[in-house]
């Protein structure tokens, strides 16, 4: 029996993580691809600091007009969009 790792569990939703990051960059909001795990972050994105992040104005915009885009039931720790 092989056992698939976080990558493989993470291949089917990779293209709609994919499209919410594009969609947060088409908002001005410089978030990186997913890793092969599929995680999503900010990572250190110029532009980006302590006093711009998931809480401001123009943040939380963005993750609503996106928002759409990630899998049904995805698990927003705080960490992510």
């Amino acid at each position: 029996m092989s056992r698939a790792g976080p990558a493989a569990s993470a291949a089917p939703e990779l293209p709609a993580r994919t499209r919410s990051a594009r969609c947060m960059r088409a908002h001005d909001i410089n978030m990186l691809d997913p890793t092969a795990e599929g995680e999503l972050n900010l990572g250190r994105v110029p532009g980006m600091t302590s006093d711009f992040g998931r809480y401001s104005p123009q943040f939380r915009a963005a993750d609503a007009a996106c928002r759409h885009f990630l899998p049904a039931g995805m698990h927003d720790d705080g960490t992510g969009p």
